[in-house]
C-alpha cells in the first residue's frame, strides 16, 4: 500500500545525481518500463503533448552525452548509461484553446509534470537521475530521430550512482 510516509521517502532520496557508475548498467526493459509510467502523468485536457526516448544503446548514449556538453557543461554524463530525451509535440485542440484564453503554457506545464513522474518513478526503480536543461537540440534531435514537429524540452541522465550515499537536501527556505 502507497502512503504519505512511503512518498515522502522518495522524494527525500531521490537527487540529482552527478557521480554516475559507467559499469553499472540499467537494463533496457527496466528504463522503458519507467518511460512507460511516466507517460501516466496528467496533462492538460488529456493533452499528453510528449514524447520520451528511451536510450540505452551505448552509440546513442554517447551522442546524447556529447549533445548535453553545451558550453562544457554536464560532463558528469559521459558516465550515464542511459538517457531519456523529453521531446514536447502539438496539444490537443482543446488544451491549444485553454492555452489560448488563458495566456498560459500547458505543453510546457505538461512536460515538467511528466518529467517529475518520470524521475520519481526512475527513483523508485533504484534508478538516479539527473533532469539537464543545457543540450544541442540538433544533435539530441538526430540521436533520437526526433519527429520534425518535435521539440526537445529536456533531457534526463540515467544510470546508477558511483556512490550510494544520499546527499542531504538544501531548500531555500533552510527546511529539509
Amino acid at each position: 500500500m502507497i502512503n504519505l510516509e512511503n512518498v515522502e521517502e522518495l522524494f527525500r532520496s531521490r537527487y540529482s545525481c552527478r557521480t554516475f557508475d559507467p559499469s553499472a548498467k540499467v537494463e533496457p526493459e527496466l528504463i522503458q518500463r519507467i518511460a512507460d509510467a511516466a507517460m501516466l502523468a496528467p496533462s492538460a485536457c488529456n493533452s499528453q503533448p510528449w514524447h520520451v526516448y528511451a536510450v540505452t544503446a551505448s552509440d546513442k548514449v554517447k551522442e546524447l552525452a556529447d549533445a548535453v556538453h553545451k558550453l562544457g557543461m554536464n560532463k558528469f554524463a559521459e558516465n550515464c548509461t542511459a538517457f531519456f530525451v523529453i521531446a514536447a509535440g502539438k496539444a490537443n485542440l482543446t488544451s491549444r484553446i485553454g492555452a489560448k484564453i488563458t495566456d498560459l503554457d500547458f505543453v510546457s506545464n505538461d512536460v515538467g509534470i511528466m518529467t517529475a513522474h518520470l524521475v520519481l518513478a526512475a527513483a523508485a526503480a533504484g534508478v538516479n537521475t539527473c533532469i539537464l536543461g543545457m543540450f544541442d537540440e540538433e544533435k539530441a534531435r538526430a540521436a533520437v530521430g526526433a519527429k520534425p514537429e518535435e521539440s526537445v524540452r529536456l533531457i534526463v541522465a540515467a544510470g546508477k550512482a558511483a556512490t550510494a550515499e544520499v546527499p542531504q537536501k538544501k531548500r531555500a527556505d533552510g527546511k529539509v
